[in-house]
């Protein structure tokens, strides 16, 4: 939800009620963009009709979860790919379909591909047909939304690899929405980790996964397989995520929280502690000589 909510796809039922969504966010957010227009900061939130299209594609791009129901069944892919050069850069149909095969190429599938349909091909090769598309238009971020789900280990390494490259090559932002932390500490420089709808850890990815300060985030690592485990039951969170009409007062984990006590039921303040931001109360106990939770 929160990142469909960044291009304005949420779905009906859905609305935002606050907060702002700045792409760049180096400077005054200014909302009047218009297409080819790359160097200003714009809060996207308040982007409307031509103004949101303009952006859309050309500035921030998204990998959907499941390709076979983001690509259309009756359009070739060399079209799909092609189709927001044409409409951000203005390409002939000749010319969209050359820059689409270029791109097909360098994500690996085979230039015999290009006129295939989607149902013709396997799901790592659609997977690379969505990055290739959202490619396209040379964004300046992309959205993954767990690029790598359904399809196997090996295929997985090497889609991820190839986001990666083509990220450091062309100078890109990747927001990557993934379960896997693996795949986190793999390929991202900074985690945010969100548990019913409220980030309630943050920073670089090495500090948050040598040092993790919410309980949330020491029990998602503490479940992780890992070679000293072998043979032993993988440790558990208990309980399970509450629905969003029934989230306790205070801290939203509190009811699944093995420290957590009497102090949890109010608003956890959010503390920084180094270079992570921490939304805890015990955090905030210890940073201030506080008992260690």
């Amino acid at each position: 939800m929160l990142a469909l909510s960044v291009l304005q796809l949420l779905p009906d039922v859905a609305r935002v009620t606050g907060g702002r969504i700045v792409l760049r966010g180096r400077g005054d957010a200014n909302a009047d963009v218009v297409a080819g227009d790359d160097h200003r900061d714009v809060e996207l939130s308040a982007l409307r009709g031509a103004a949101l299209r303009a952006v859309r594609g050309r500035r921030v791009a998204m990998i959907f979860q499941e390709p076979m129901s983001a690509l259309n069944p009756l359009i070739r892919i060399v079209d799909q790919v092609g189709e927001a050069a044409r409409i951000h850069q203005g390409l002939s149909k000749k010319a969209a379909r050359a820059l689409a095969t270029s791109l097909l190429a360098r994500v690996g599938v085979p230039a015999e591909r290009a006129l295939s349909y989607p149902h013709e091909l396997s799901g790592g090769q659609r997977q690379r047909v969505m990055i290739a598309a959202a490619l396209s238009a040379n964004p300046d971020v992309i959205i993954a939304d767990e690029p790598t789900t359904a399809l196997d280990v090996t295929i997985q390494a090497a889609v991820l690899a190839l986001l990666k490259e083509l990220v450091v090559e062309r100078q890109m932002g990747l927001l990557l929405i993934t379960h896997d932390l693996g795949v986190v500490g793999a390929i991202c420089d900074d985690v945010v980790v969100l548990y019913a709808g409220r980030v309630v850890e943050s920073g670089p990815t090495d500090d948050v996964f040598d040092h993790p300060q919410h309980p949330y985030t020491r029990g998602l690592l503490a479940s992780m397989p890992s070679r000293a485990q072998r043979g032993q039951p993988l440790p558990a969170i208990a309980g399970v995520v509450p629905p969003a009409h029934r989230w306790p007062s205070g801290c939203r984990f509190r009811d699944r929280c093995d420290v957590a006590t009497d102090v949890c039921a109010s608003d956890p303040p959010v503390v920084r502690v180094g270079a992570q931001t921490v939304r805890c109360v015990l955090a905030a106990t210890t940073t201030t000589g506080g008992p260690t939770p």
